[in-house]
């Protein structure tokens, strides 16, 4: 009886450890490999978490469509592609349509078409008029899909429960954020130890594609070290053009990021694809030509034509924006009150209304260039956050196009009633500030530091309206010729805003009538302001 019970209860505990370790065993099983159950309706997002687009898809676009639509949207599906064997799925899918892989992220799947980044994604969106797409995903398409491990729904990601929809089956709870992809490996410390060469740029968004093709490449092949080059910097830039020069690309090409390069060939633009990055990495020769090259000589080289190039466009690039902004309306009729009230202060002498004005430069040229150098170290800053700069260009180019339109509006107007009719100058309250500084100011008799003071708090007062130029034209100097060079630039720049105040000064206290000044400002009110125009919409 004895033997018989004990057999009895190691039995009972087999039996309650059954019950125990079966669905655990059923989790990590098949049940793990197939977390899901998409249906032909389901919309699928290709996202990884670093993807600033993915995130705008997911709190910005998806709710405008149900909003929109005032309806439920298909099942969103998030799959995420810093995962390297969702990533594959990703390849898999656009293998399967015929679709060239290397766009943008996220990739949003409707039916048997990828839309890839924000701007493709949006106007998508605004071709959507009365109902959502029925498109439905090819079985083939459903059966990739049904590979991918830890899918988020969109609907989990602001209620954070587990999936209600239909089509999940999983019952793990929504992660808060996606999980980190697998270290990168492959990658080396020295371009001399690498046999593949990767340029990329700070911000670029082609090149968040590029860097995930990049992890999943080097998952895949398994003994090629790349080394990895910020393009934006000088030293980058100077070796991406040395190398590309060994390899003959058109001149054209030879900075453009992302780019791929191996001793015999350059992989950029929509040549990168998954299978020729791998193709590249794979036959990577084991002794390329930098390993031996005269790295001095190759790099001097590139220097010296690096500054050629931006010189030659950078330099009168400057000098002409500078001189415009100098004589843009709002700067001149500054410049004009200036003089008028030094040459009717007549008391003081001719020699005083010099020696003032040129002072008074003196304090703009200063407030300027100060203001410049502080806006070079917010930039500095700002580029160690791996996205910012790419929305400071994208703000700066939208702030170029806002006050280009502004200066179209201002032209015409200036072109049928005069000066007088421009809307978007320098606030008249702020005209009245800067009238009110300098007539109290030239009324003290005061010169040296009072009068470089007052230059100083009026430029800053008129950044109002010149910042229009100088700002965008600050960004355009750090990103042409980053360092000390940018430096040089600014200079360059602010002497030549100065340069029309100078000569105004000593034409008007040298005889000249500030009213015969004032009459040639209004007539030329139209071509200074559609000069502006041209400017900050060129910079745009």
């Amino acid at each position: 009886m004895l033997g018989f019970g004990r057999i009895n209860v190691l039995v009972f505990l087999a039996l309650v450890l059954g019950w125990w370790v079966s669905p655990v065993a059923a989790a990590t099983g098949a049940d793990a490999a197939r977390a899901w159950n998409p249906s032909p309706r389901t919309w699928l997002v290709f996202a990884s978490a670093e993807c600033e687009e993915c995130e705008w898809l997911k709190m910005e676009f998806l709710p405008d469509l149900e909003e929109r639509f005032h309806t439920h949207l298909p099942t969103v599906a998030f799959i995420d592609i810093d995962d390297l064997d969702n990533y594959a799925l990703l390849n898999e899918a656009e293998a399967a349509l015929h679709t060239r892989s290397g766009e943008e992220f996220p990739a949003f799947l409707v039916g048997s078409t990828f839309h890839y980044g924000r701007e493709a994604i949006a106007a998508w969106g605004e071709t959507l008029t009365d109902t959502l797409p029925a498109d439905t995903l090819s079985d083939p398409i459903l059966a990739i899909a049904a590979r991918a491990k830890n899918v988020v729904f969109y609907g989990d990601l602001f209620r954070r429960t587990e999936p209600t929809s239909k089509d999940a089956t999983t019952t793990k709870p929504v992660p808060e954020v996606s999980q980190p992809g697998p270290d990168r490996g492959g990658e080396v410390e020295s371009y001399r130890e690498a046999r593949v060469i990767y340029f990329e740029t700070t911000g670029c968004k082609k090149c968040a594609r590029a860097e995930k093709q990049l992890t999943f490449a080097l998952s895949k092949i398994q003994h090629c070290p790349v080394y990895r080059v910020n393009a934006m910097k000088p030293d980058g830039r100077a070796l991406q053009y040395a190398m590309t020069s060994r390899l003959n690309l058109p001149a054209g090409k030879r900075l453009i990021t992302p780019m791929f390069l191996s001793d015999t060939h350059a992989l950029y633009g929509k040549a990168i694809t998954d299978a020729a990055l791998q193709k590249l990495l794979r036959q990577a020769g084991s002794n390329p030509f930098w390993k031996t090259w005269d790295e001095t000589a190759e790099l001097t080289a590139a220097r010296r034509y690096i500054r050629g190039m931006a010189a030659g466009f950078t330099i009168p690039a400057m000098i002409g924006a500078g001189l415009i902004d100098g004589i843009n309306p709002c700067a001149f009729a500054v410049i004009i009150f200036l003089v008028s009230y030094l040459t009717l202060t007549g008391r003081l002498g001719r020699k005083f209304a010099l020696i003032y004005g040129l002072t008074f430069a003196a304090g703009v040229f200063t407030c300027y260039v100060l203001i410049g150098l502080g806006f070079f170290q917010l930039l500095d800053v700002l580029e160690s956050w791996k996205s910012a700069m790419r929305w400071v260009f994208l703000l700066m180019g939208i702030v170029c196009v806002g006050f280009g339109i502004s200066g179209v509006i201002d032209t015409v107007a200036a072109y049928r009633g005069g000066a007088a009719k421009m809307k978007f100058g320098m606030p008249k309250s702020l005209h009245r500030v800067v009238h009110r500084l300098i007539r109290e100011d030239v009324s003290r008799g005061a010169l040296g530091i009072g009068a470089f003071l007052i230059g100083v708090a009026v430029s800053g007062v008129e950044l109002v309206c010149t910042g229009q130029i100088y700002l965008p034209a600050i960004v355009f100097i750090n990103t042409t010729a980053p360092g000390i060079k940018s430096v040089g630039l600014l200079l360059i720049y602010n002497v030549a805003f100065i340069l029309p105040l100078i000569i105004v000064v000593i034409l008007g206290t040298s005889g000249l009538g500030s009213q015969k000044l004032s009459d040639w400002a209004r007539r030329n009110a139209a071509l200074t302001r559609a000069l502006t125009t041209a400017l900050v919409f060129g910079l745009a």
